[in-house]
């Protein structure tokens, strides 16, 4: 009788801690990004927790400074960019994002503020 509850037992625990370590919610997003040259912004598809709060404050007219190079004594150079457009779902569902209506990984989403 021992052998069979320590076997339920077991069991049991290994149960909850395979669920208490499996894959947390990913939800799939257009994240409005700069580009690795910083020259601009262009939409990235990515995934990111369903509890990410950050990205609802990417929407049209937010900011977001671009690193463009650096200067012959190593200081680091930026550019200013404004947000055309706001971050968006792709699958799933993500507080304060809306689900994308017609951005595209790849499209454009910022242009330089010039000053």
């Amino acid at each position: 009788m021992n052998k069979i509850f320590t076997a339920v037992a077991i069991t049991a625990l290994t149960l909850s801690a395979t669920t208490a370590f499996a894959a947390k919610s990913k939800t799939s997003i257009l994240h409005c990004g700069c580009t690795e040259s910083g020259d601009g912004m262009v939409y990235k598809a990515i995934r990111v927790s369903s509890k990410s709060k950050g990205h609802r404050n990417h929407i049209a007219t937010s900011t977001d400074a671009c690193l463009t190079g650096y200067e012959a004594d190593g200081s680091e150079i930026y550019t200013d960019f404004v947000r055309a457009g706001d971050d968006c779902t792709l699958e799933g569902s993500l507080t304060g994002l809306t689900a994308c209506a017609n951005a595209v990984e790849g499209d454009a989403c910022g242009m330089e503020i010039i000053q």
